[in-house]
């Protein structure tokens, strides 16, 4: 009977080649090697977690490139090139954070160095901005160190304060929040080193 035969045949071949469930597969590892791979998702949970976190800076970066380029039409060239630089760093955010993910720690270096770059960028608009706000804080008397100072009424006591929250926020926004990005993903270099020389390279294969 060749078709029983042939059936047989394929039905063996099918069992010799046939990829293992990866349930199976875990099921086949030693109790130590169990421990191994638990120990190693537990130590590698802080580099899961800054992945996430530079996925997320990314993503906000997309965003800001929309809206620039949602602008070019009022604002001209000058949103066009926001948005191409906005475009580059999110491209850059996601390249390094898939290589973040499979526990090259220079990628975390490098995600360390953009978000310096931008905190710094927009100082070149801040800085002009604050100046600009002193004069007119000067110029109606609402600095202590103004000549001459003068005790301002209630509306221009509360000007002041708005242009201080209002410049205040944007420092931290656009300051403050990169460079604190930039040192977790410097310290995140580190933990990346600290995994990779502490775990069995069959361990991080496995979690790659």
């Amino acid at each position: 009977m060749p078709n029983v035969c042939s059936m047989e045949s394929a039905i063996t071949l099918s069992q010799q080649y046939s990829v293992p469930h990866p349930q199976a597969a875990a099921s086949t590892l030693t109790p130590e090697q169990a421990a191994a791979l638990a120990e190693g998702r537990r130590r590698a949970m802080k580099v899961r977690t800054a992945v996430v976190v530079a996925y997320i800076s990314s993503a906000l970066l997309v965003f800001g490139c929309l809206s620039a380029m949602g602008s070019v039409p009022k604002a001209g060239p000058w949103a066009g090139t926001v948005a191409l630089v906005f475009a580059m760093l999110a491209a850059h955010g996601f390249y390094s954070a898939l290589r973040m993910k499979r526990f090259d720690a220079r990628s975390a270096t490098r995600l360390g160095f953009q978000h310096v770059f931008m905190a710094l960028a927009p100082l070149i608009i801040l800085i002009p901005l604050w100046n600009a706000a002193f004069e007119i804080l000067s110029e109606f008397g609402l600095l202590p160190f103004s000549a001459p100072f003068t005790q301002p009424d209630n509306e221009f006591r509360n000007l002041g304060l708005k242009i201080y929250a209002l410049y205040g926020f944007m420092t931290l926004l656009y300051v403050g929040l990169p460079g604190l990005l930039a040192w977790y993903f410097f310290t995140r270099a580190r933990i990346v080193r600290d995994v990779v020389a502490g775990t069995p390279a069959w361990v991080l294969d496995a979690m790659k």
